[in-house]
């Protein structure tokens, strides 16, 4: 699995533990938003505890991106659907991106992780079991019986954060709408 930072047009240097070292800074009024570019290590650390992401593909019809409920197992993002989908379609190895994030509104930060790869069936008799045991359980009502696994060519991931770079007493914190 190849993991990269992408590039975003940041500079090098300057940055914390989990990144490749780009990143980008832009000033907002009171505030300081930075963009970092994440390390193949904290990608992969942030996309095994999301347990909800996005698939997104084309067919036929044009792109799509659908919602899923998912797992991380062997190092190969994994979720659950039913045999008459357009997800359960995508198995015959088809190019897929998978996005996971985590957002905070309030502090105007967050995380994204996106791994591009193929999608395919899982339909091994042992790996079945295996991956019956995960803790995966489909929001989405229907027989959801079909497992599909992705594996991973490439990962990448950023974060966003935002730091207030001057503080007036005469006025609390709060941050903007």
């Amino acid at each position: 699995m190849r993991s990269s930072g992408g590039s975003n047009g940041g500079s090098s240097g300057g940055s914390s533990g989990g990144s490749s070292g780009e990143s980008r800074q832009s000033e907002r009024g009171e505030y300081t938003v930075t963009t970092t570019v994440l390390d193949a290590e904290t990608s992969r650390r942030l996309l095994g505890r999301a347990r909800f992401g996005r698939v997104g593909f084309t067919d036929d019809r044009g792109p799509h991106v659908l919602p899923v409920n998912c797992s991380v197992w062997h190092d190969e993002v994994v979720f659950r659907t039913e045999a008459s989908s357009r997800l359960h379609e995508l198995g015959d190895g088809r190019s897929v991106a998978f996005e996971v994030d985590h957002l905070d509104p309030i502090r105007e930060a967050g995380w994204s992780v996106v791994v591009r790869g193929a999608a395919r069936w899982i339909d091994d008799p042992v790996e079945l079991d295996a991956v019956e045991e995960l803790d995966l359980h489909p929001w989405a009502a229907g027989d959801h019986d079909r497992w599909i696994r992705i594996r991973a060519d490439e990962v990448t991931g950023r974060m966003i954060e935002r730091h207030r770079t001057r503080l007036d007493s005469a006025s609390p914190y709060m941050p903007p709408d």
